[in-house]
């Protein structure tokens, strides 16, 4: 299992526009096209998680075990959503109730977040802060 603790900052993001559209989120719900901020803070202690979000909106922290199901916010609380969280090797897989999955996973040095609704991707890197 990989440990995914520590500060990362987002270094660049695909367009979430596919995405946002077919998690059907209003215009004024959306984050702007480029992020300008968007740190990530995650403490690990086995399957055990707390992973604190920092962006514009503010600052959003979600508890959890792998193989557990919890609520949690999307998009600075415009979305909740009932998310079951599970490994997929060394991939964190957290997979809401409809099937949108938000996978995490060290690639090189980096953090990278994919967020996968019906086929429709978007990814987050983000480097050790």
């Amino acid at each position: 299992m990989p440990s995914f603790a520590g500060k990362w900052k987002l270094a660049n993001h695909d367009s979430l526009d596919a995405v946002l559209d077919k998690l059907q989120i209003p215009a004024d719900k959306r984050p702007p096209g480029q992020i300008p901020q968007l740190d990530i803070s995650i403490k690990q202690d086995g399957d055990n998680f707390e992973i604190s979000t920092t962006a514009q909106r503010g600052t959003r922290t979600t508890s959890f075990a792998v193989g557990s199901q919890f609520e949690t916010e999307l998009l600075m609380g415009t979305v909740t959503v009932k998310v079951t969280a599970s490994w997929d090797g060394d991939s964190l897989v957290l997979t809401g109730e409809k099937g949108a999955k938000l996978i995490r996973q060290i690639v090189g040095s980096q953090l990278v977040s994919t967020i996968d609704v019906g086929g429709t991707v978007a990814k987050f890197y983000f480097n050790k802060a």
